[in-house]
């Protein structure tokens, strides 16, 4: 399960750095707009910029699978008329605040919405967490090579090619999660404490 990361770690500013040089992650609150669905945040924050004024930032969700990598998400908040950055998408699982790394130079494109791809990075070194890693990258280069040049947000697979790539991502996703934590390693959890002083006691 991903969590927003609870401590600032060195793999939080590790993956901070990797996609905004020098850039921040700031805590966001997540107050959902009446109408907004999972997954549209840019539509979202542009119905609440027509609503109540105010403007969006563009930048990366931080989401934390802890112990085992971190990753960022394209994504878009609301910044209100007095200058609040405001997260006004509802969440799969309900979260109340997110990590967010706002981004200077990446924007959405109504006109040419082009999809991005997580950004991943190994939390625990182990063969299984990178050759999780690498089936992502593999399914989003494929996605990629089927995209629509008419329309980036639509892609056509060849689904004996598609779909073993996927079962193969949820055999080692199940592969990864089955690792067993180290005693200092971040609870799976979510808690933000280390596995031995939470659910490894």
């Amino acid at each position: 399960m991903l969590f927003p990361p609870k401590l600032i770690h060195q793999h939080v500013r590790d993956l901070c750095e990797r996609i905004v040089p020098g850039g921040t992650a700031v805590r966001v609150p997540v107050r959902v707009t009446r109408g907004a669905q999972i997954n549209e945040c840019f539509p979202n924050v542009q119905s609440k910029i027509r609503a109540d004024g105010g403007s969006i930032q563009h930048g990366w969700t931080i989401w934390e699978r802890p112990g085992l990598l971190i990753e960022g998400e394209f994504h878009g908040v609301w910044v209100s008329p007095d200058g609040r950055f405001v997260d006004v998408s509802p969440k799969l699982d309900g979260e109340t605040e997110i990590l967010f790394l706002p981004d200077p130079v990446e924007a959405f494109d109504e006109a040419n919405p082009m999809r991005r791809d997580n950004i991943r990075l190994a939390e625990y070194d182990h063969p299984v967490v990178h050759e999780f890693l690498r089936a992502c990258e593999k399914i989003r280069q494929y996605e990629e090579s089927c995209t629509d040049p008419a329309n980036p947000r639509q892609f056509t697979v060849d689904r004996y090619i598609y779909e073993p790539m996927l079962q193969r991502q949820a055999v080692l996703e199940a592969r990864m999660r089955a690792l067993p934590p180290g005693r200092n390693a971040p609870c799976r959890c979510g808690s933000g404490k280390k596995h031995k002083k939470c659910c490894g006691k």
